[in-house]
């Protein structure tokens, strides 16, 4: 398993709108790519950024999701989130070597 990092730093009073965007518009795009697993989106208020983290079955999976589907530079989606951002994102990819996820009670 693959996870896809991405480091967002939002336009000062963006950051509801941004994560917003992030949830209604990225994760169902997501969710309709081969590989997807899942994502987790962390928020820093104070300071206006943001990380994103996707979880992929494979490294080609997590790559086609950056490089040629919905989240590819130019496309309707990263356009509409760029928008927000004061400055490039940036991505990193990692190999899941453990994931703990407990069953809800």
């Amino acid at each position: 398993m693959y996870a896809g990092m991405v480091h967002f730093s939002v336009k000062r009073g963006s950051l509801e709108e941004a994560a917003e965007v992030w949830r209604e518009a990225a994760l169902p795009a997501g969710e309709g790519q081969q590989g997807y697993k899942g994502a987790l989106l962390l928020v820093e208020p104070g300071k206006d950024t943001m990380v994103g983290i996707g979880l992929w079955e494979s490294k080609s999976d997590a790559d086609a999701w950056a490089s040629t589907g919905p989240w590819r530079p130019g496309s309707e989606l990263r356009s509409r989130f760029d928008g927000l951002l004061s400055e490039e994102s940036t991505r990193e990819e990692y190999e899941v070597d453990y994931l703990h996820m407990p069953a809800s009670s």
